[in-house]
């Protein structure tokens, strides 16, 4: 072998030793407290008296999580996890005429997602404890959802189940999802605590008198493995 092979061969494993050195990945979990940011134009003129109160619902994300380290402040973290968002509501509503009882309806609206963000982080402190902010961007892909309702009108009550479709109709949702996080954290050793907020920028109901978009507090702890 010749000298400029030599030098090619120890820069390729001199390269490859560092970028090793600088790539973690693990296991990411924790809980998510998610509910909808809405907006809508339609007439409920049909009722002297409509009431929703939209309330917050509990669910869980889990998955891989990679770290590439820029230098000892900085580093970009991205991850793919399976989320599950949604939200709850509360209906009550009471008619002019024909329907002297009023009609209360519970709902639970349930979203499966695949989701990827990718967060800047940047670390202070010095030894093995150190103190994150995290910001960036998240891709969301909705594998399914349902609806669960529970009517009461008085002299009638029932349970309902319905599964939600996706599409590009009025009546169904949409797929996409994406926004952008922000957190704070705490890490020990090979493991980060972390507290966020994701606010979903994109309207992921199709309804042209609706506006929806996803907003969850999440709350998370990584573990690298490497």
């Amino acid at each position: 072998m010749n000298k400029k092979l030599y030098v090619l061969i120890l820069a390729t494993v001199l390269t490859a030793s560092y970028a090793q050195a600088q790539f973690s990945y693990g296991v990411r979990a924790g809980l998510n407290i998610s509910t909808v940011v809405e907006e809508d134009n339609i007439d409920r003129s049909v009722y002297y008296y409509y009431d929703v109160e939209t309330k917050f619902k509990k669910g869980f994300h889990i998955g891989a999580v990679g770290e590439y380290e820029i230098n000892k402040s900085f580093a970009v973290q991205p991850a793919i996890l399976f989320t599950t968002l949604g939200w709850k509501r509360d209906i009550n509503a009471s008619f002019f005429s024909g329907f002297s009882e009023g009609y209360e309806e519970n709902q639970t609206i349930y979203f499966n997602y695949f989701q990827i963000p990718v967060n800047a982080l940047y670390k202070s402190g010095r030894g093995k404890t150190k103190f994150l902010l995290q910001a960036g961007p998240y891709l969301g892909y909705a594998l399914n959802g349902k609806i669960k309702k529970k009517i009461d009108v008085g002299f009638f009550a029932d349970d309902e189940e319905e599964k939600l479709e996706f599409g590009s109709n009025d009546d169904e949702w949409n797929r996409i999802d994406y926004g952008f996080g922000l957190g704070v954290g705490l890490q020990f050793n090979n493991i980060q605590a972390s507290i966020g907020c994701n606010v979903g920028l994109k309207d992921f109901d199709n309804h042209k008198l609706v506006s929806r978009s996803n907003w969850a507090l999440t709350f998370s702890l990584a573990y690298f493995l490497q």
